[in-house]
């Protein structure tokens, strides 16, 4: 797999030479349902290109996948990789605890292998070298899902259904969960082996794989620190106030698997009960 070629590579002054770093978009927390974006390419054309919300190409190379509509796990889109694709979305996170979550679909006829990765630094983001986490393979060759930085199969595929995968990230321990189709499938193993633990890039990745799907993607804060109404995700007291609101239009207006507060599933699942129900989550506060 390109990943570990790439880490293996010096990228000195010396060697091969370093791209200089990108311009990181600090875009953590995320909530994305793809359903704000036209059916076609995503997120744009060209190696380290920057598409729309925070998404991009990786910085090295790589293709973009596509929107497409008519099975989606929320809403009406999903993102589609082809091989090749290497889609990523960046930030900065260095602390506390976090829930990474995407929603998988992999058609009965897929082949190949795609990759749901998280990376601790990211071109220069917070110090070089690049340092990958988290590697699930779904490999719809031998039928399993892939723990690929131990080769270790975690679980059966299951094809031709939305399946959730989560990671429980804890940057204070050092130490990570990941559950498949609700089934827990790695405990407690080191997040960082070297290095700073952090959240610096979430990378769709697919390597040889066409036609598998993404949708329902979310890096949110996990535990108590997670508070539905704190839209911005402010720190500051107090952390429930009228910008709150104003993200919610936000996010509602673009669409986003968020704004489904009361987790509605009929079509249309934005509609105007989900305005009341932000306001009840609202005035119940926060923890």
């Amino acid at each position: 797999m390109r990943r570990h070629l790439v880490a293996a590579i010096s990228l000195s002054a010396g060697g091969l030479g370093t791209p200089a770093a990108l311009a990181q978009q600090e875009s953590f927390p995320i909530t994305e349902n793809f359903d704000s974006y036209p059916v076609g390419v995503f997120p744009c054309v060209g190696a380290a290109c920057a598409g729309p919300n925070g998404w991009s190409i990786w910085y090295l190379g790589g293709t973009p996948g596509a929107i497409v509509s008519g099975n989606a796990h929320s809403g009406a889109n999903a993102f589609q990789i082809t091989a090749g694709s290497d889609v990523v979305q960046t930030g900065n996170v260095t602390s506390g605890e976090w829930t990474l979550r995407a929603y998988t679909f992999v058609p009965a006829a897929a082949t190949g292998t795609g990759y749901f990765i998280v990376m601790h630094a990211y071109n220069g983001v917070p110090a070089a070298p690049d340092r990958w986490a988290i590697q699930i393979q779904f490999n719809a060759t031998t039928n399993s899902v892939v723990n690929f930085n131990n080769s270790a199969v975690l679980a059966p595929l299951i094809r031709d259904q939305w399946v959730e995968l989560r990671a429980e990230v804890n940057l204070t321990s050092n130490t990570y969960d990941v559950f498949y189709g609700g089934n827990q499938v790695i405990t407690g193993l080191t997040y960082a082996t070297a290095g700073t633990p952090g959240i610096a890039c979430l990378d769709l990745y697919g390597e040889t794989t066409t036609g598998m799907l993404f949708d329902t993607v979310s890096v949110q804060p996990a535990g108590p620190a997670a508070c539905y109404a704190n839209c911005d995700n402010s720190t500051q007291a107090p952390v429930l106030n009228v910008a709150d609101f104003g993200c919610f239009l936000t996010r509602y207006a673009a669409g986003e698997a968020y704004a489904n507060c009361d987790e509605s599933t009929q079509p249309p699942v934005l509609n105007v009960a989900d305005f009341g129900c932000f306001l009840t989550k609202y005035a119940a506060g926060c923890p």
